[in-house]
């Protein structure tokens, strides 16, 4: 074989095995995932009666203050499948 046409033919393969795996350096990049959210938005409703707030406040001399709070909630749905019960 003619050494000229040889050596091209190593450089034509030199070249496209570059070009390849620069391509496929591009491409095994991590690509990000969409985030997909099941969590339904928040709703602004009114609450079904008022929140307790209780100050105990008898250690005013040592600024110790007991504070408990009563958030009223309704219950939560529990989902089985398809079904969901209360």
């Amino acid at each position: 074989m003619n050494p000229r046409i040889l050596s091209r033919a190593i450089a034509a393969f030199a070249l496209s095995a570059s070009l390849i795996s620069a391509a496929s350096a591009q491409n095994s990049a991590p690509q990000p995932v969409p985030i997909v959210s099941n969590i339904p938005e928040p709703q602004d409703r009114p609450l079904s009666e008022p929140m307790i707030l209780s100050v105990d406040a008898t250690d005013v001399d040592r600024s110790i203050f007991q504070v408990r709070q009563v958030i009223p909630a309704l219950p939560a749905v529990a989902y089985i499948g398809t079904q969901h019960t209360f």
